[in-house]
């Protein structure tokens, strides 16, 4: 016997991406090294939930985000963000100095689909 609609779908819910990459490698300005605001797409239907994890240090590095252009927030590993479709994210490292690194991982939510993984370098 089949029963129809007994299993929960996401088929028709695309994933959320990111304008461009946080990949970025700079000279750290008073230990900081940020990537630059990169717009958030979020499809409908999804939640627009957004985890931060795999935090990969090379050195000691503090981790900061900021979301819409507010004030920089500590972000852990495993972290998890609700994005709106046209919300911007920026990423830094702070107290960083030349050849440190942070590498993190953003995983979308209601897809379990990873968004990409991404580094910060000092350069």
């Amino acid at each position: 016997m089949l029963f129809l609609g007994s299993r929960r779908s996401t088929r028709g819910r695309g994933a959320c991406t990111l304008s461009s990459s946080l990949t970025t490698t700079a000279a750290p300005s008073v230990g900081n090294v940020s990537t630059g605001a990169v717009f958030v797409t979020v499809p409908p239907g999804n939640s627009g939930g957004i985890t931060f994890d795999n935090f990969s240090f090379s050195g000691t590095v503090g981790t900061q985000y900021s979301k819409n252009g507010g004030a920089f927030t500590a972000l852990s590993s495993g972290t998890s963000l609700t994005f709106a479709d046209g919300d911007t994210i920026e990423m830094r490292g702070t107290g960083m100095t030349a050849g440190e690194s942070w590498t993190f991982r953003l995983t979308d939510n209601t897809r379990s689909l990873v968004i990409g993984t991404y580094t910060i370098t000092a350069s």
